[in-house]
């Protein structure tokens, strides 16, 4: 809804008026007390209120019409209201394995889990949403406090139609370096959730923010024994793989990639849990929001996605 302005003729107005009084009665000049002066000057002092009143009347009709023209440019900017729905989110936890990637220059081996997300996203509203920008995270409440724990980027999605049927296929993946998840999903205190916000426009150029969550819920009972293992397996994995690391940034170094690889692919092929695990989620209740946003909160979301994109893959993707 629009923001109504304050007015301050309201105040000032009559705060004026009444300290005009005040003055006259307090500080009476020495020739108006005569009788025929006085009545001429109050006269004239009734002329002033008669503007004062007219002014306050008419300021207080400007007021109302400032109200009307903004409640009628939110109106015709909401009137073709696009509202991308999420629909049908599932999740896989892939436990952890090890990778070579741009934040070591591909010299090292690290131990990473990954998060998949995949969704459909439908526009539910009455006009087609443009410039869509998806801002991805997960997090958690520390007190009721949201703490973030991971962010991820997402593409564009240049048009979102009203067409029956019409979905678009998301999938976005989070890459957990210091495997910070596997510590949250068995610790039953600390519920971890996806948060998206999704920044679009209408066909007037009008922003719009849609947000929601998800609780990254449980797994089967086989699965979350299979992640305590994992999870005991980053406290030590420093020391129960260190000579195929060594060897590894040693053949990276001289430009053997390919018997770098080969220790990469045996080393994975040794730990105990190699496959993806599906993971329950839930609707997180009253995470659903849509509300009008200016154009610097849009671009600050689409700027977002730009810099994580290039802080991941300026330099190569992982092996």
């Amino acid at each position: 809804m629009s923001e109504r302005k304050p007015d301050f003729s309201k105040i000032l107005i009559p705060s004026l008026f009444a300290l005009g009084l005040f003055a006259f009665f307090i500080f009476i000049p020495v020739e108006l007390q005569t009788l025929d002066n006085l009545i001429g000057y109050l006269a004239s002092l009734s002329t002033v209120i008669m503007v004062l009143v007219y002014l306050s009347t008419n300021s207080k009709q400007l007021s109302a019409m400032e109200n009307q023209l903004s409640e009628m440019k939110f109106s015709r900017n909401i009137q073709y209201q696009p509202l991308p729905y999420v629909r049908k989110v599932t999740s896989q936890i892939e436990l952890p394995r090890f990778y070579s990637g741009p934040r070591t220059k591909f010299e090292r081996m690290e131990f990473l889990t990954r998060l998949y997300f995949d969704f459909e996203i439908e526009n539910v509203g009455n006009g087609p949403a443009v410039e869509i920008e998806c801002e991805p995270a997960i997090l958690y409440e520390d007190q009721g406090i949201p703490r973030t724990i991971l962010e991820t980027p997402s593409d564009r999605i240049e048009c979102l139609t009203l067409k029956e049927g019409t979905q678009e296929k998301i999938h976005f993946m989070f890459l957990d370096d210091d495997n910070k998840i596997l510590e949250h999903m068995i610790n039953i205190r600390s519920r971890i959730y996806l948060h998206l916000s999704f920044v679009y426009k209408n066909i007037m150029g009008i922003a719009f923010k849609v947000t929601l969550a998800n609780w990254i819920g449980d797994v089967k009972d086989e699965d979350s024994v299979k992640i305590a293992e994992s999870y005991k397996l980053t406290k030590t994995y420093d020391f129960d793989f260190r000579a195929e690391r060594e060897e590894y940034t040693r053949l990276k170094k001289r430009g053997n990639s390919e018997d770098a690889k080969i220790i990469l692919n045996s080393v994975n092929e040794s730990l105990p849990h190699k496959e993806k695990l599906d993971i329950k989620m839930n609707t997180k209740k009253g995470s659903f929001k849509v509300t009008q946003i200016d154009e610097s909160e849009y671009d600050r979301i689409s700027n977002r996605n730009e810099r994580i994109f290039r802080q991941w893959f300026e330099k190569g993707e992982l092996e």
